[in-house]
């Protein structure tokens, strides 16, 4: 019996061998050479790639999905022209495919042909009035250009397709991002936030969209907003040095000067050559009174730059802290001598002649800083001072005093109380002490603790009908 079974199972085994031979091997579609060249490509085995979406069309040259495939291929190869010829039969075979001519219009927005994107949408548009990917890239074809979202109407219709994307899939984060983005070039910031907070509640990790909602808050002068969304972005990507800056600096504005080297160091440990990280990391160390860091990290930026007028600027700055005059002249002389018109520099050095009392030069840097910009609150503010408090008569001009520091503070909207006590130190030397204590007053409210004391000791000269005078050091 168990010889009569193997024969049996020996015999049924070959009989399904012959069956198996006779059966005719399955024929390869052109589908299938599409899959396979996709997996090919994915791989990135162009070569072979190419080959089987070369062999689908031969096999079928009506098979739209083979061109767009090939298309895909051509363009990563930067060989648009050919891209482009395949799209055109893609479309040619399945006219009535919107994503075909969506695909297509991207294409030509690569190229700079605008136009023929922009009437590639329309039509994918005209075919599904509900095809919310083409309304969320035609609103980039709006943009398009060199004039960009200054396009004539542009924005507007930019804006106009990405709220029909929105209103067609209301899950769409990026569509959301990008109005509150083009809310914000419109200077629409409460719009702006509102789609970055919706965006956000989709997409909570996006390091990306807290990073934008945080420079909305920064524009809105909210700091603690746009750190507390900086920190978050800087958590999903912590070697960002986009978002470390941006971290950095919003903290400089909380004047947080620690926390903000802390970023720099950071920045300086992803890219050691980074110039702008040691600069800013320069400026917290100089505002933390440690001048000898500062110092070493401002040569770091003329190391790597020569021609930073802003690093020889707040080097020499630290400089003349540290008591050195000469090196501090070299610097802000260096700075000039690369741009005549730095602000930055002529303020730096007159308000180093002013404190060692070389009057003289510091009203010509001041009045050089106004020939270069007429709307030089600082400067202005300056020259009132050196003409109402200046111990040397010479320089006095209660009237002139008067006259730039009430430019001084229409210029700063009369909202810093140092231009004000300059205002009232102004009117008490033209002799009006009652406008001068009206001004002083209000420098005295306006400042913070730390100065009340001496805005008060000027208000009581001035209503004892005495003007200020500077002492010399």
């Amino acid at each position: 019996m168990r010889v009569l079974t193997l024969a049996i199972c020996f015999a049924v085994t070959m009989s399904l061998l012959v069956r198996a031979e006779d059966s005719p091997k399955k024929e390869k579609t052109a589908k299938d050479y599409v899959e396979r060249g996709n997996i090919m490509l994915a791989r990135r085995d162009t070569e072979q790639a190419l080959a089987d979406f070369e062999e689908a069309i031969k096999r079928d040259p009506k098979l739209a999905v083979a061109y767009l495939s090939r298309a895909v291929l051509y363009i990563q190869k930067g060989e648009f022209d050919k891209a482009l010829a395949d799209f055109d039969e893609a479309v040619q075979s399945d006219p009535k495919n919107g994503e075909i001519l969506v695909d297509r219009a991207m294409l030509h927005m690569r190229r700079g042909d605008d136009e023929k994107a922009l009437a590639d949408f329309d039509e994918a548009i005209r075919l599904n009035p509900k095809n919310a990917r083409a309304f969320t890239l035609r609103a980039a074809a709006h943009l398009a250009g060199k004039e960009g979202a200054r396009k004539e109407g542009g924005l507007e219709k930019a804006i106009a397709d990405l709220t029909k994307a929105i209103e067609i899939n209301p899950k769409d984060a990026f569509a959301i991002e990008r109005r509150g983005g083009l809310y914000r070039i419109k200077g629409d910031l409460d719009k702006a936030l509102a789609d970055y907070d919706a965006a956000i509640k989709l997409t909570p990790k996006s390091a990306a969209m807290h990073y934008e909602r945080g420079m909305i808050w920064a524009a809105k002068n909210n700091f603690d907003k746009t750190v507390a969304d900086l920190d978050e972005a800087v958590w999903y990507d912590p070697k960002n040095l986009t978002y470390l800056m941006a971290h950095g600096s919003a903290l400089i504005a909380k004047s947080e000067w620690a926390k903000a080297a802390a970023d720099f160091d950071a920045m300086i440990k992803v890219n050691p050559k980074m110039g702008a990280a040691y600069y800013r990391r320069g400026v917290c160390y100089a505002a933390m009174n440690n001048y000898d860091q500062a110092l070493a990290d401002f040569d770091q930026v003329i190391k790597l730059d020569p021609k930073n007028t802003a690093a020889l600027v707040d080097r020499g700055t630290a400089w003349f802290k540290k008591d050195d005059s000469d090196r501090a002249l070299a610097d802000f002389d260096a700075a000039l001598k690369l741009d005549p018109k730095n602000i930055h520099a002529l303020h730096a050095r007159g308000a180093m002649h002013l404190e060692k009392t070389n009057y003289e030069k510091a009203v010509v840097d001041f009045e050089e800083a106004l020939k270069t910009d007429s709307k030089d609150d600082l400067s202005y503010n300056n020259l009132a001072w050196i003409k109402a408090t200046c111990p040397d008569a010479k320089f006095r001009d209660g009237k002139k005093a008067v006259e730039y520091a009430t430019k001084a503070c229409e210029l700063s909207k009369y909202k810093s109380y140092g231009v004000l006590d300059t205002l009232a130190a102004a009117y008490a030397e033209d002799g009006k002490f009652d406008d001068a204590v009206k001004w002083q007053t209000k420098a005295v409210d306006m400042a913070p603790e730390t100065e009340k004391k001496k805005m008060r000791e000027r208000l009581e000269l001035f209503q004892a009908k005495k003007p200020y005078r500077e002492t010399k050091p």
